[in-house]
């Protein structure tokens, strides 16, 4: 049953690294779109 359960907290901890990065990618993508509609209408 241990071995179950690092297991399943490795499985988590990866989500949860897999999660950040994605949501880290998802802003910096967001934040480049405003600035070139930024740069576009100044």
């Amino acid at each position: 049953m241990a071995s179950i359960s690092v297991h399943l907290r490795f499985g988590f901890f990866l989500l949860f690294i897999v999660t950040i990065f994605s949501a880290l990618f998802l802003a910096k993508t967001v934040f480049l779109f405003f600035l070139a509609i930024g740069a576009r209408f100044l």
